[in-house]
């Protein structure tokens, strides 16, 4: 009895775990960007990972390819980095940007590494920027582009 009752508990646990995982990266997503900017979030595999989609504040049509790309990617590397910061338990957090109804860039940021992320073809297509001070080096265009 007293086993069948702790596995249950370990179960409920587990299970109870992901959504308030979901809701802290939630917060912390929307305390950088702003209120109702994520439109999309949860978590995969084993909880360590999180998927989301949030409306990018820092996308600017008027911008150039260049700057719209670095200010993007900066947006990226700032929220998940935040969420790393606060959220322990999360490892990788695959990301795509959106204004409105159209999408800009997936990327994915694993904690310990780079951020990566391949933008959308009228963005210049698959692209990283270089760190902070450094020129770009621009990748091939493919114009390829997946959603989250």
């Amino acid at each position: 009895m007293v086993t069948v009752l702790t596995a249950l508990l370990s179960v409920s646990s587990v299970s109870a775990a992901p959504p308030v995982l979901v809701e802290a990266a939630r917060d912390l997503i929307e305390s950088v960007l702003g209120a109702g900017t994520v439109q999309a979030i949860r978590s995969a595999g084993d909880g360590s990972d999180l998927l989301v989609r949030w409306d990018s504040p820092t996308f600017l049509r008027a911008a150039n390819v260049g700057d719209a790309r670095q200010m993007m990617y900066a947006e990226a590397v700032v929220v998940t980095g935040t969420i790393f910061g606060h959220l322990r338990g999360v490892r990788r957090v695959r990301f795509t940007l959106v204004r409105g109804e159209r999408m800009l860039a997936t990327g994915e940021h694993i904690r310990g590494q780079d951020a990566r992320m391949i933008f959308a073809g009228e963005l210049g297509g698959p692209y990283t920027p270089s760190a902070p001070g450094t020129p770009p080096k621009p990748k091939p265009s493919g114009g390829a582009t997946q959603e989250l």
